[in-house]
């Protein structure tokens, strides 16, 4: 597991961002300078209120123990809902201004590093710990990234939460627009990329930040 709060140089070479350039080098979206920049539209300084309400409503269903991921973890206030004694969570990003504002945040806090993790370093490529992931949480990296790597995505997940584990989808931006990040996502495309290694067992219209009103719907999904 990873050891309290990590952070690994993002000049290492991230093959998946490599790809995108392949796919697209207009989709070569350059995290770290909008991390730097402050150029972050997306954060909204708290987690979702679909996902605290989640919590409250499935508790028989979420895991309450194990190894949690929130990849593109943004300023970790996620990481840090999820995270208790029996869950330890990793945040992941791939800027590496975004990890140091994860880790000044976590100290503003006071949460301890023993249930709580930041790493710098690709989704595709990560080291994973042994007895992987019981539960993920995905709101804004999916969608994040452009449609033509969604099977990866899929099969990525697929091969780091273990059996009976749980994927968490916070589905956004149910819209149709051109071009992203974001880009438009729908229900059937998460459906694709995660069936047959996946069961859906929740899906729902949710309410999380208000400027995102009727284009969110949140989703549980098992490991077969």
């Amino acid at each position: 597991w990873y050891n309290g709060a990590t952070v690994v140089s993002p000049k290492r070479s991230f093959p998946h961002v490599i790809n995108l350039q392949t796919v697209n080098p207009a989709l070569d979206t350059n995290w770290e300078k909008r991390w730097h920049d402050k150029d972050t539209p997306w954060d909204h300084g708290e987690s979702s209120q679909a996902l605290v309400e989640l919590l409250k409503e499935k508790q028989d269903v979420i895991p309450k123990e194990g190894n949690v991921l929130v990849p593109g973890c943004g300023r970790g206030y996620d990481v840090f809902l999820l995270a208790s004694p029996e869950r330890k969570v990793l945040g992941l990003d791939l800027s590496e201004t975004c990890i140091q504002q994860c880790l000044k945040l976590q100290k503003e806090k006071q949460l301890s590093d023993a249930h709580i993790s930041f790493i710098c370093d690709d989704f595709f490529k990560f080291d994973v710990p042994v007895g992987k992931f019981s539960l993920i949480f995905d709101y804004t990296f999916f969608c994040a990234l452009p449609p033509a790597l969604r099977p990866q995505w899929g099969q990525r997940m697929a091969e780091i939460v273990k059996s009976d584990g749980v994927l968490i989808c916070l589905i956004y931006p149910l819209v149709e627009r051109e071009g992203g990040p974001p880009f438009s996502v729908t229900v059937d495309a998460y459906k694709e990329a995660l069936e047959p290694a996946f069961e859906n067992l929740y899906l729902a219209d949710c309410q999380g930040h208000a400027s995102r009103a009727g284009k969110e719907k949140i989703s549980i999904w098992r490991r077969k």
